[in-house]
């Protein structure tokens, strides 16, 4: 597999698993993601359940393009890993919640740093929800992302309820 250049982040084409309707498929139909991912082989196992999945799929291979992304393509949920180039994913997580544009947008952490000090400061500085990378299946995440992509429609239902 190619690496994924920080320079660039194209949106993957969206795809439906065929004969396949899971509460997954019924959640995602026609919601953005953006996956902040540095590791090309990750990222695209994560890809192609998550486009399975009905999701359309940008990725971010550092957290500069990452920020760059979720201003251009406004995600529903965003995925992010913490170590990353250029900006580190706390350095991401806490521009993203500062930012009253993208502060209600769900991010969910996918990591290998199980350390308790910096779950907790992801948690702090406003993480959705923080996975550990390696007992996380694509499978696994897909059905997470489905969870917050709800909340964040409800959300967001409610606010047009209210305010129009």
């Amino acid at each position: 597999m190619s690496r994924i250049s920080s320079q660039t982040a194209m949106p993957g084409p969206v795809s439906r698993a065929r004969n396949k309707a899971t509460s997954v498929d019924r959640a995602a139909t026609a919601l953005q993601l953006l996956l902040v991912e540095d590791e090309p082989a990750i990222a695209q196992m994560y890809r192609l359940e998550l486009e399975q999945a009905g999701y359309a799929v940008a990725i971010a291979a550092d957290g500069i393009i990452a920020l760059e992304l979720t201003q251009r393509i406004r995600p529903d949920v965003i995925v992010l890993d913490l170590r990353l180039p250029r900006l580190d994913g706390l350095g991401v997580l806490t521009r993203l919640k500062a930012s009253g544009e993208t502060a209600a947008i769900p991010v969910v952490i996918v990591s290998n740093d199980s350390e308790p000090r910096v779950v907790a400061e992801a948690s702090r500085l406003g993480a959705s929800e923080y996975l550990l990378k390696s007992r996380t299946s694509p499978t696994a995440l897909a059905e997470r992302v489905a969870h917050w992509a709800r909340a964040a429609s409800i959300a967001r239902k409610a606010w047009r309820d209210r305010y129009g």
